[in-house]
């Protein structure tokens, strides 16, 4: 009886299991979670570029202005950067979903390892056999590497000519004192997408703002 009780998993044993196996694909199904919400965020910017897109779109060729024509090709350009987004996103995901176990094991050990060392390749980051062609050269690892990191800036890139392209439109199409306003009211929004980019991956700086954010707890 006792033999054969020892070869029954536990509860304890069970979860320490799971445990395990949530710890060896953290960064992994972070990175794959991070893309899927990435490419939700593009379609809902992509919705709305559609819709404010109609205000402008119908017009003749005979009566758009020099103004309207730069709202175009913002509304435009940056609806073509916010597809790209949304599909790169999904290809990336779906990338990441079909990385083998030796794969993945190898991307876990090579994020802790860069964490730990604060993204320097060091003498115990995992090691590559040189290169066999030039697809497997750096400029072309590289290439492949931002490319499939790249959605996030094309949606940047796409929603800040949505916000462009809007105050363009406003202050061509509206009276001054609306545009003023809406002017403001963006100039006044901007200060705080900046900071969210300047925290940068300082360790005693994002402690201090979880320490920070743990006294209000989402209360202003």
């Amino acid at each position: 009886m006792s033999a054969q009780s020892g070869d029954v998993p536990t509860a304890s044993s069970s979860v320490r299991a799971v445990s395990v196996r949530e710890t060896a694909t953290a960064y992994l199904d972070t990175l794959q979670r991070g893309f899927e919400i990435l490419s939700v965020a593009a379609g809902i910017v992509i919705a709305i570029q559609a819709q404010i897109l109609g205000t402008t779109i119908g017009i003749s060729r005979n009566e758009e202005t020099v103004s309207l024509g730069a709202v175009n090709v913002l509304f435009l350009g940056g609806l073509i950067l916010d597809i790209m987004s949304a599909s790169l996103a999904f290809l990336t995901s779906r990338w990441l979903q079909r990385l083998t176990i030796d794969e993945r094991e190898f991307l876990e050990k090579t994020f802790a390892s860069s964490e730990s060392h604060d993204g320097h390749r060091t003498s115990d980051s995992p090691q590559l056999p040189p290169p066999k062609s030039v697809l497997d050269s750096k400029m072309a690892i590289s290439f492949f590497a931002r490319s499939l990191f790249v959605p996030f800036p094309l949606l940047l890139a796409g929603a800040a000519c949505l916000v462009l392209g809007l105050l363009v439109y406003i202050w061509a199409q509206q009276a001054l004192g609306v545009a003023v306003i809406v002017t403001v009211i963006y100039i006044f929004t901007l200060p705080f997408f900046f900071a969210v980019f300047l925290i940068g991956r300082d360790q005693q700086r994002r402690k201090e703002i979880i320490m920070r954010l743990s006294m209000s707890q989402g209360d202003w």
